[in-house]
């Protein structure tokens, strides 16, 4: 069996080029995509028709622990080696940016000389503010990781680690400690969730908050004391200070969690005492940078388009996304993964065992569909990953439900998508690697050719057919907080700008003591080329 999927890896990485996966604007999922799914749901259901029980390490007394440790080195290493501690979208770098601007105890940071140019997306310049878009959540616990330092790269990984431990405890007061057991390998092999818990994306802190706080729910619904409900509305509102959507979605599975044990006015009393002060503080946070509480900062310098869509071409668009979703929420957990979760669900249903956390992943995915925007470079259908714990907690609760030959089948395919997955993961490490090398070669030639006392205008254009492609112009602009002070500004050996936004005027008058250089892509792995740039 082993064998047989690195031999599919093999052919799926090397022949078919399955790199394609991680092109940001693809509205439909690449054929090649659709293969390697196809040929490893082959490969396991011819594996199935084998006889005999899966076998798999059973729990030792430390095996958990050394399980979550093992997974916040791989984490670590998907961060540093895999993403060579890049930021690898300007997502990731805009919350390193915010992280980076709480670290400095400030909401926002004087603008740099030449506006725009010298910022990347999702990074705004309005009214003498520069400042990125996102909820603070996420970006506060970058800071106390320390932000833009190496340090920063684990914080990920200890919200993967939490967000493991929260399955494990959940399964295990729902099913056994084998079930738990199996589910939490499930969780924690899956390329799904080991590279972005090397990531910087905000997906796996909302991930872990939620199984946190289901978990707690959980503890209310066996002992709701008073004291727990307030935990439990610390834990509802420090997630919708990180991930607004998915707090709404764990929001109506705790209403539903704590309506069948009674007192629900009480309980919600004290639940929303827990979570106020989370509430008034993004209000204040939204004030003090837009002028108004209810403005998010998205919206602040225009981009309005984040929002739900209920018009029926945004719908049929979202669904169409939907469809990419689980296709490539297959390829990065398991092919049988729909199988499994479904199969989970129906038993769970049928045996009256159905609770709050068991809705969180249906509604997760409902409410995307009525969001037709695309989530850009990824690593499998990442505004999934906030709901995916509680899914896998679902196919893990059923593993005693199971009786005779369905038992056997059931563990099966849950011990094969533990193989497909975790050699996955191990080709997703090199092939990941190559591609951000090609990507961020820029900032690597700069380092090699010892630029200092600099500025690199940056002449790239946003190539969507080349996974290879170089980091567009508009997004390389990666400067920093300090860009704004001029005698800090003073320090930096090289600094970025875009050339799309800006002229080789505007940056000798803005730098004139410093050499002008311009840096042009070239297509795929190729080397771009840098050079002094001419008036």
């Amino acid at each position: 069996m082993v064998i047989a999927f690195i031999i599919l890896g093999f052919i799926y990485f090397n022949l078919l080029h399955g790199d394609a996966v991680f092109l940001g604007s693809h509205y439909k999922p690449r054929l090649d995509s659709f293969a390697i799914i196809t040929l490893s749901a082959l490969c396991m259901g011819f594996a199935l028709l084998f006889r005999g029980a899966p076998r798999f390490p059973e729990q030792q007394r430390y095996s958990l622990s050394i399980l979550l440790i093992l997974t916040m080195v791989f984490c670590a290493v998907v961060g540093f080696y895999s993403f060579t501690n890049h930021a690898w979208c300007a997502d990731e770098y805009a919350y390193l940016f915010e992280a980076d601007t709480f670290k400095a105890l400030r909401l926002w940071n004087s603008p740099p000389p030449l506006g725009d140019a010298q910022s990347t997306y999702y990074i705004w310049v309005k009214d003498g503010k520069w400042v990125a878009q996102y909820p603070p959540g996420w970006p506060l616990i970058l800071a106390l990781f320390g932000g833009s330092f190496p340090t920063g790269r684990l914080a990920n990984g200890a919200c993967t680690v939490i967000a493991a431990y929260a399955v494990y405890e959940l399964v295990k007061a729902r099913a056994n400690r084998e079930a738990a057991w199996l589910a939490v390998l499930f969780f924690v092999i899956s390329p799904f969730v080991l590279f972005h818990g090397g990531s910087l994306f905000s997906h796996t802190s909302a991930a872990a908050l939620a199984a946190v706080t289901m978990l707690v729910s959980h503890k209310v619904a066996q002992a709701p004391r008073a004291g727990l409900l307030i935990a439990l509305g610390i834990c509802i509102g420090m997630l919708g200070l990180t991930r607004n959507v998915a707090a709404l979605a764990v929001i109506v599975a705790v209403a539903v969690e704590q309506a069948r044990g009674g007192r629900l006015v009480s309980k919600a009393v004290l639940i929303i005492l827990g979570g106020a002060p989370f509430l008034i503080g993004l209000l204040a946070y939204q004030y003090a940078i837009t002028g108004h509480p209810t403005m998010p900062v998205y919206w602040y310098a225009g981009r309005t388009v984040d929002h739900l869509y209920f018009d029926l071409p945004s719908i049929l668009i979202g669904l169409r996304h939907t469809a990419v979703h689980h296709a490539e929420l297959a390829l990065f957990t398991s092919p049988l993964v729909h199988v499994l979760w479904l199969a989970a669900l129906w038993k769970i249903i049928k045996n009256k065992r159905f609770v709050g956390a068991d809705l969180i992943f249906p509604i997760g995915i409902l409410i995307f569909v009525f969001y037709p925007l695309h989530p850009g470079f990824r690593i499998g259908p990442r505004y999934y990953l906030d709901f995916w714990p509680l899914a896998v907690v679902t196919i893990g609760s059923a593993v005693p439900l199971f009786h005779g030959g369905w038992s056997l089948l059931y563990r099966k395919t849950i011990t094969l998508s533990i193989i497909y997955a975790g050699i996955m993961s191990v080709f997703l490490v090199f092939s990941l690697r190559d591609i951000t090398q090609s990507k961020f070669e820029m900032y690597e030639r700069v380092k090699s050719d010892r630029l200092t006392n600099a500025v690199v205008c940056v002449d790239t254009r946003s190539d969507r057919e080349d996974v290879y492609a170089k980091l567009e112009g508009y997004n390389a602009a990666r400067n920093g907080i300090e860009l704004g002070d001029p005698k800090k500004a003073a320090l930096i050996d090289v600094i970025y700008v875009s050339c799309d936004k800006t002229t080789f005027s505007e940056v000798k008058a803005a730098y004139p003591q410093r050499t002008v250089w311009v840096y042009k892509s070239a297509s795929s792995r190729q080397p771009g080329i840098l050079q002094p740039m001419q008036p």
